[in-house]
């Protein structure tokens, strides 16, 4: 096998985790905008859930943070949620970060957080493993 050939295998198989992460990403947008995050997340994983407000990280089976953020986003009507980035951070690992502009439903006053999402290629699939929502502010 030449050095070329195996080059151009790391790269074609680099660019499809990359490709799965952008999967992720453009599913946890869809997920926002559709409050039905159960397609995002597997139900019988563990997951890590930050939300604001809330100090405590719990770490949650997948149906159960879906539910989480489900009864959080159901507060809420989205303006926008839009897609900053997705990035492999090393090997296996890598994230999604969603920018996303909302309103608390009964307010006028658009609000802005940052979705952060972790996670890990396992047997070929990319699963969430951390979700950390951070409030950006309050949008002029």
């Amino acid at each position: 096998m030449s050095l070329a050939f195996l080059a151009t295998v790391v790269v074609l198989a680099g660019g499809a985790q990359a490709a799965g992460l952008d999967s992720i990403a453009n599913r946890a947008r869809e997920a926002f905008l559709s409050r039905d995050f159960s397609r995002l997340l597997n139900a019988r994983e563990t997951v890590r859930l930050a939300l604001p407000r809330h100090p405590v990280m719990p770490v949650v089976r997948g149906a159960a943070a879906g539910a989480i953020l489900e009864s959080h986003a159901s507060r809420t009507e989205d303006q926008d949620v839009s897609v900053v980035r997705s990035a492999l951070v090393e090997g296996r690992h890598g994230y999604v970060e969603l920018s996303r502009r909302f309103r608390v439903i009964g307010t006028q006053e658009p609000q802005r957080d940052r979705v952060l999402l972790s996670a890990v290629l396992r047997s070929g699939t990319w699963q969430i493993t951390e979700i950390l929502i951070v409030e950006a502010s309050a949008v002029n």
